[in-house]
C-alpha cells in the first residue's frame, strides 16, 4: 500500500456546543466556532484520501461516543466531563475503524450495503460487514492477530453500523442478534445472589450478543495450555544450560517458575 491508505491522526479539535457559522474572516471565509468551546487534544481522527465521506461519517461516530451521544458509559472508566466514553477508548476505536476503512478501500466495497439477495445465511456472507469478519478470521488463523483482537475490531465495527442505524445513514443493521446464557456452578453450595435461579446447582444470567463474533474454535492455544510451562522442552534445556544459571540462587528461581 502506499502512504495514503486509512490511517489515524491526532489533532487539537473544538467539541464545544452550540456551533454556529462565525463571521467572514480576512480570507472571505467562514469559519464554525462554538457558544460553549471544549478544546480536546490529541483528538484521534480517521483521515482517508479516498474515501473522505466514509472517513467524515467515522469521525462524526468517534465525536458521538466521546460526547455520550451514543452508547455512553454506565460505570467505571476515567470519567469525561461530556459524559461520554475516555480518549483511551476513542483511540481503540479509531484504529479498528482505520483498519476496517483500510479493508474497504482495499476491496472497493461499499459498507452501507445491508440487503442480502436473499434471507438465507448463506445469501448473508455476502454482505461487507461479513466479508470484513471473513477477513478478521483469516487473519487469525494466520497467527497474525488472536481471537480476542479480532472480536475487538469487529466489536466496534458493530458499534459503527448501529450508530449509522441511529443516524437513518442505514435502513437497518446487517446482522443478528441472538442471546445467550451464561451458566455458572456452585459447588460450594453457597448462594450467589448475582444469579436469581435459586433451587439449582446451576445458574446463570442472558446477555445479548450478534453472529458477528468470532467463534471460539478459532481461540489460540496458548504456550502452556498443553502444560503449566511458557517454554517447550527444547527451551527448557537451552535455559538451564545457560550461564545465568551457574548459580544456585537463580537455578532454584527458574525451577519454582517452571513448577
Amino acid at each position: 500500500m502506499s502512504g495514503n491508505y486509512p490511517k489515524v491522526v491526532k489533532q487539537t479539535v473544538n467539541l464545544g456546543s452550540l456551533p454556529y457559522v462565525s463571521t467572514v474572516d480576512e480570507k472571505g471565509q467562514r469559519t464554525i466556532a462554538f457558544h460553549e468551546d471544549h478544546i480536546v487534544e490529541r483528538f484521534p481522527r480517521v483521515l482517508s484520501l479516498v474515501r473522505i465521506q466514509d472517513a467524515l461519517e467515522i469521525n462524526l461516530f468517534l465525536e458521538h461516543r466521546y460526547k455520550g451521544l451514543f452508547m455512553p458509559p454506565k460505570r467505571g472508566g476515567k470519567k469525561n466531563p461530556l459524559g461520554g466514553v475516555s480518549l483511551i477508548t476513542v483511540q481503540s476505536l479509531a484504529n479498528s475503524m482505520s483498519l476496517f476503512l483500510q479493508w474497504v478501500e482495499k476491496n472497493n466495497v461499499d459498507w452501507h450495503e445491508v440487503y442480502a439477495i436473499s434471507d438465507s445465511d448463506k445469501a448473508k456472507y455476502w454482505l461487507p460487514v461479513y466479508r470484513y469478519r471473513k477477513h478478521l478470521i483469516e487473519q487469525v488463523i494466520a497467527k497474525d492477530i488472536d481471537r480476542d483482537t479480532a472480536n475487538l475490531y469487529i466489536n466496534h465495527v458493530r458499534q459503527f453500523y448501529e450508530w449509522a442505524r441511529k443516524q437513518r445513514r442505514i435502513d437497518k443493521v446487517p446482522f443478528k442478534y441472538k442471546t445467550k446464557v451464561i451458566k455458572k456452578k456452585r459447588k460450594d453450595g453457597g448462594l450467589d445472589l448475582l444469579f436469581t435461579d435459586y433451587g439449582s446447582e446451576e445458574k446463570g444470567f442472558t446477555i445479548t450478543t450478534t453472529d458477528l463474533l468470532i467463534p471460539k474454535k478459532y481461540k489460540q492455544k496458548k504456550s502452556g495450555d498443553a502444560g503449566l510451562s511458557p517454554y517447550s522442552q527444547d527451551e527448557l534445556k537451552l535455559l538451564y544450560s545457560s550461564k545465568e544459571l551457574t548459580k544456585q540462587g537463580a537455578k532454584l528461581r527458574v525451577d519454582l517458575a517452571v513448577l
